[in-house]
């Protein structure tokens, strides 16, 4: 059996991605580990206090161990979010949760260059969102994204994307 769904920009529906993006937050809880905003949650978080409108999907990180992992993506699954592993290089670092459009893209290992930033406790609190911010932020972003106090011009294409 396959699933194929359009893929919703969490930008161009906000109310939409914040109540999947809680939904998760809220799962994920039950668990009592640490969640990070990554990658373009994090710079939209921190720069523009959003989802960027370059990006369609919500980043986030966290250390699950093995014995953690197999509840946490089956309870995922219940709650009617389709998963999905990332083959080859990345085998078994990241995660694709798919629920009503919304792609939300979760990291379980880090490169040891980044794992520094996954420490410390400073929340975004977007809406009625609150999730870890990583430590050092503007380090964090400098790194991966360089200049990143300029918003890019390009807006991602997730109307004629699909998600197999």
């Amino acid at each position: 059996m396959s699933y194929s769904s359009s893929i919703i920009c969490p930008e161009s529906n906000v109310p939409l991605a914040d109540r999947i993006f809680s939904e998760f937050i809220s799962i994920f809880s039950i668990f009592h580990l640490k969640l990070y905003a990554a990658l373009g949650t994090a710079l939209g978080f921190h720069r523009d206090h959003n989802y960027i409108h370059s990006d369609n999907d919500i980043d986030v990180f966290c250390d699950l161990l093995p014995e953690s992992l197999f509840s946490f993506l089956n309870q995922l699954s219940v709650s009617g979010f389709f998963i999905n592993t990332i083959p080859g290089f990345l085998k078994n670092w990241n995660y694709h949760l798919l629920k009503s459009g919304i792609l939300i893209d979760l990291w379980i290992k880090c490169p040891l260059g980044l794992r520094p930033f996954y420490s410390g406790d400073s929340f975004f609190n977007i809406r009625k969102l609150s999730i870890l911010s990583p430590a050092n932020i503007h380090n964090y972003l400098s790194l991966i994204y360089s200049d990143y106090s300029i918003p890019s011009t390009l807006k991602a294409d997730c109307l004629n994307n699909s998600y197999l």
